[in-house]
Order: C-alpha cells, then structure tokens, then sequence
C-alpha cells in the first residue's frame, strides 16, 4: 500500500471512467508525489503459447482537463519467484518497453514497464504520451519457461510484496509546468461502483 494519502476526488471519477466490466484486474491511482496527475488502468493477462502471453495494460488519464498533462511512462512489479521477458506489443506508437530493473525515481525500483522515451524520467515530446481523457490499450509481450507462464495472473503483476509499490505512472507536459509519479492502488470492492453512483448523483444536483 502507498504510503500517500488515498485520493478520494481521483477514485470518485475512476468509478464513472474506469475500463469496461471485460477488465480481468481493475486499479485507480492514489494521490501523486505533486498532487497534478491521475488515471485508472486494468490488466488483461491472454497465453498465447506454451511460452508466451500477452499482458494488455489499459490506461486513461483522469487528469485535470485545465491543466492539461500527459501520462508518458509506466512500470511494474511481478511476483518473487516469476522470472518473465517483457517486450513492447502493439498499442502505442513511439512507446518502447523498459527493462528490468526500471528506475522510477524518486519512487523505488520496478521489475518492467514502458514509456514514450528510452526512460522512464522521459525525453522526447509529452504529447507521444496519452493525453487527459484519452484511453489507451497496449500489449507487452510476455516470455517465460512454460511452468512460469501457467502460474501468470493478471495479479501476478501488481505485486507489491517487496517495495510496498505494485505500480506506477509518470506525467509530463502539465500546463503549470509540473510533472508527477503517481502509484496506483486496488479500491475496496464494491468501491467503484458505489463511488460511481455517488458521482452521478452529484453531477444531477448540479444540474
């Protein structure tokens, strides 16, 4: 669990905007180290082979429309004792995969993850990334010893076992200037859809 602070106002707009009932792993961000970024994500894990997988990693950035922002890299943590490949599938175009260890500074080591740069700090234009509203899938293809790969869940992928962190976005090209490196966390269950009519409901009082 992140040490920050649960972003209640991100989780709210998570429950009206997360990935469709077919998401086999479902996870919301928590506050970011700068307060500026947001986004929900699920995992969908498909075998293709005896020795390879595909991990579809859904993302929407739920960033504040006025400030603008891009979600420009991501990595993650698999389960101790899962020795995996990861490469870069389809889904996004200038995004290449990150390789194990991935340096997610200030945040602590990751395992794998992908980015619109060769790093997870970033280089080249924010706007490869995905921008706010935006939903994006894409495939990382996953390589391992056929008795890994059968014991390889959505889950397996989430782990945050040895450093208290399972996953992590990173956000560039805000309008303020700032970037953020935001965790993410699993809601409660029954969270989401809870939180999605509490969310409806204050959207008709507005009205």
């Amino acid at each position: 669990m992140s040490p920050h602070r649960r972003c209640v106002g991100c989780a709210l707009v998570a429950a009206v905007v997360a990935p469709s009932a077919s998401a086999s792993f479902v996870f919301v961000s928590d506050l970011g180290l700068e307060q500026q970024g947001a986004y929900t994500g699920s995992f969908d894990f498909v075998q293709v082979n005896a020795t390879t997988a595909n991990l579809v990693v859904t993302l929407t950035n739920i960033s504040e429309a006025a400030n603008g922002g891009y979600l420009t890299a991501f990595a993650f943590n698999v389960a101790p004792g899962m020795t995996i490949s990861v490469s870069m599938g389809s889904g996004l175009p200038h995004w290449q995969a990150l390789s194990n260890p991935v340096d997610a500074s200030p945040l602590p080591m990751f395992d794998w993850g992908a980015s619109s740069s060769s790093s997870w700090q970033g280089g080249g234009p924010p706007a490869f990334g995905i921008g706010v509203g935006q939903t994006v899938s894409t495939t990382l293809v996953i390589t391992a010893a056929p008795g890994v790969l059968s014991g390889l869940t959505e889950a397996s992928f989430f782990d945050a076992s040895r450093t208290g962190y399972a996953f992590a976005a990173r956000f560039r090209g805000f309008e303020n200037g700032m970037s953020d490196k935001v965790v993410g966390i699993v809601p409660a269950p029954g969270a989401l859809a809870l939180l999605g009519i509490a969310a409806a409901v204050t959207r008709l009082r507005r009205r």
